[in-house]
């Protein structure tokens, strides 16, 4: 529905999702994520630029659209149950660091993250078997919904 001028940066895929991520030409290069079926009248310039190394390697961090290249990035860490670790062991978050295993077979792991709803969901996801250790402000999200959401039920 509006115009914009981008520079394509990558196709990503997440959550069953396409997206285009790019910087927006007309607002600073201010980075942007498009659905990609919302793209429509599509004009192919001949303008070529250059990506950073840096910018790069925070593309191939993201593990789901949530994360914001403008945004510092930060650790959480979670407590996993020996029932899922199968799972982040599989196809490991992208950054995810083994920092401690329990002799219960439990696993504290690190995830560097932009935004909360890179791992918010994924909590939800794997309730009762994982726990957010660090920072308490995203295990207070987690609380805070979980209360909401057994009080709706009532």
């Amino acid at each position: 529905k509006h115009p914009f001028e981008i520079k394509p940066l990558k196709l990503a895929f997440f959550d069953g999702f396409w997206y285009v991520l790019a910087q927006d030409c007309n607002d600073n290069d201010k980075f942007k994520k498009f659905y990609l079926k919302s793209i429509t009248q599509l004009t192919i310039t001949h303008q070529s630029f250059d990506l950073s190394s840096t910018l790069e390697e925070r593309l191939k961090q993201a593990n789901s659209i949530w994360f914001d290249l403008d945004a510092e990035v930060f650790d959480v860490h979670l407590l996993l149950d020996k029932q899922i670790m199968t799972y982040f062991e599989r196809k490991p978050l992208k950054g995810q660091t083994i920092v401690g295993k329990d002799t219960d077979g439990s696993v504290e792991i690190i995830v560097p993250i932009t935004h909360e709803m890179e791992i918010v969901p994924l909590v939800f996801w794997y309730i009762p078997y994982i726990k957010v250790l660090e920072p308490q402000w995203i295990a207070d999200i987690v609380k805070n919904e979980i209360v909401k959401y057994t009080k709706s039920l009532e």
